[in-house]
């Protein structure tokens, strides 16, 4: 199954691209040259744009063009620097002082400053989609250095700053219009932007100018495969270097080194706040009843998941999830199909969407619609185009064409993931979100581990009662390498930098 976070997503929209640069003559290469990286991707990008990139594809091809002030560690919680060499942090939490490296330039020679770090954090923060509703001011102190205060304390907010969606662009989009940047992105990574075949492929060359680690190699290409048959096949054939986001049931017919990420994804059934047979509380908690989800990890996953117990993910929980929220999630068919006589269904099909692209999505809406006709609930298969899945959850309320949706969030940040939870309950279902408001007013209270945990495990349990979306798998994101490609090192998280990697 592919490990795609189709919902690291907080906007009600999304902006999708129609402009590529220009295709010019895309010359076949192949990786055993040793000069050029093939990277198979499932998806095409949609996005340009860093905080507006929301599928996982996208902000890996992304992330490899721009830079962040704060990178993330290979393990522990306290990032590295990136474009801010140090910070400090006040004593109440609220105000942190970035100092910015010096000599870094953007791909268009120009040099990277403070005014170009505030540019692209008040993007960020005056963007629907942003994720900065805890930012209040973002300044610059002096050609180096920048400021950003915080409304109340977040305790994660350097992690927060490490995703990709936090890349850093020249300001005023480097003289261009915004529709000419997307055609033509411009960052300060070690790979900058060639052109775009759409839905074929995204090309990029070697940053010789970068202040970091240079790449190894002189060009980077990530190729589309909508069919992961194809990816599989390129792979095999030499055709690409690097195969992302493979379905578990296609690592059989791969021959190659398998990497895998932490479980930080958790795989979830939203509901529509505006069916009104799921309105019914116990209806809810029947078709959450009816999930097996062990066997959903273990046979259809191959043991490449976990079932899921807590809705934040299990990073969020080293220890394990607040046992007061496990019942909610338990497998229980047979009280399932009681809730289910009782709650007065009709037997009218729900109809239930989900990205047709991703193998996770489609794997787990089938086993879904088995399960729940067991205990008496018949369920429509309704496979959406990415895009077309967006609109769907996305799309003013109150949202229309769909009952049930299979969705993927993730982050290796916990403020990102409670600010996730907006999305999923309200924009994605039209549920309200005081609860998940009261989560995060506890947390950013919180100052001691404990305190965290403690506040945290309340939200959980009140997400578990109301039932207006449920986990189903802890899932990570599985790449495979062709036989000589070496120093691929997943980070932390699911995204991983590609300047390391050397191909035979």
């Amino acid at each position: 199954m592919t490990r795609v976070a189709t919902a690291v997503l907080l906007c009600a929209v999304s902006v999708l691209v129609t402009a590529c640069g220009s295709s010019g003559s895309s010359e076949k290469s192949s990786g055993s040259s040793g000069s050029v990286l093939n990277v198979g991707v499932p998806a095409d990008i949609v996005e340009t744009i860093p905080v507006k990139a929301k599928s996982l594809s996208t902000l890996m091809v992304l992330d490899q063009m721009y830079d962040r002030l704060v990178t993330e560690p290979a393990s522990g919680l306290v990032p590295k620097p990136g474009l801010a060499t140090s910070w400090t942090v006040s004593s109440d939490g609220l105000r942190y002082k970035f100092q910015l490296r010096d000599g870094v330039t953007f791909h268009n020679g120009r040099p990277l400053g403070a005014g170009d770090v505030v540019w692209s954090l008040n993007y960020v923060k005056n963007d629907p989609a942003g994720e900065f509703g805890n930012v209040s001011k973002v300044a610059a102190a002096g050609p180096k250095a920048v400021t950003v205060q915080l409304k109340r304390p977040q305790p994660d907010f350097l992690s927060a700053l490490t995703g990709p969606g936090m890349g850093i662009m020249p300001r005023d989009f480097g003289g261009l219009s915004e529709k000419d940047f997307r055609a033509h992105p411009i960052g300060s990574g070690p790979f900058e932007f060639v052109n775009r075949v759409v839905g074929n492929e995204i090309r990029f060359q070697r940053n010789d100018a970068y202040w970091g680690e240079k790449a190894k190699v002189k060009d980077l290409d990530f190729k589309v495969f909508l069919d992961a048959n194809a990816q599989s096949l390129a792979l095999q054939g030499g055709e690409i270097d690097v195969a992302s986001e493979v379905a578990v049931d296609a690592l059989p017919t791969m021959q190659g080194t398998v990497k895998e990420s932490a479980p930080l994804m958790v795989e979830l059934l939203q509901f529509n706040s505006n069916t009104q047979i799921l309105q019914n509380d116990d209806f809810r908690r029947a078709l959450s009843l009816g999930i097996d989800r062990e066997d959903i990890a273990t046979n259809l996953f191959s043991g490449h998941a976990e079932p899921a117990r807590s809705l934040l993910g299990k990073v969020v929980f080293p220890d394990g999830p607040p046992e007061a929220s496990a019942t909610g999630y338990d497998y229980d068919p047979e009280r399932a199909k009681q809730l289910v006589r009782d709650s007065g269904y009709d037997g009218k099909p729900l109809n239930l969407i989900y990205g047709s692209s991703y193998a996770d999505s489609v794997a787990i809406a089938s086993a879904l619609q088995a399960e729940w006709k067991k205990i008496g609930v018949n369920v429509s298969l309704k496979p959406l185009e990415f895009g077309e899945w967006l609109k769907a959850v996305t799309s003013p309320q109150p949202h229309g064409g769909y009952d049930l949706s299979v969705t993927t969030i993730g982050s290796g940040t916990i403020s990102h993931q409670l600010e996730m939870m907006v999305w999923t309950e309200h924009f994605g279902s039209g549920w309200p979100t005081d609860d998940v408001a009261q989560g995060i007013a506890e947390f950013s209270k919180a100052k001691s581990p404990e305190e965290i945990q403690d506040a945290l495990s309340d939200f959980e349990v009140r997400q578990s009662n109301s039932l207006r979306s449920v986990p189903i798998t802890y899932t990570g994101y599985i790449w495979v390498l062709r036989d000589g490609v070496d120093g691929f090192a997943p980070q932390q998280s699911q995204y991983v930098r590609l300047n390391t990697v050397t191909v035979p």
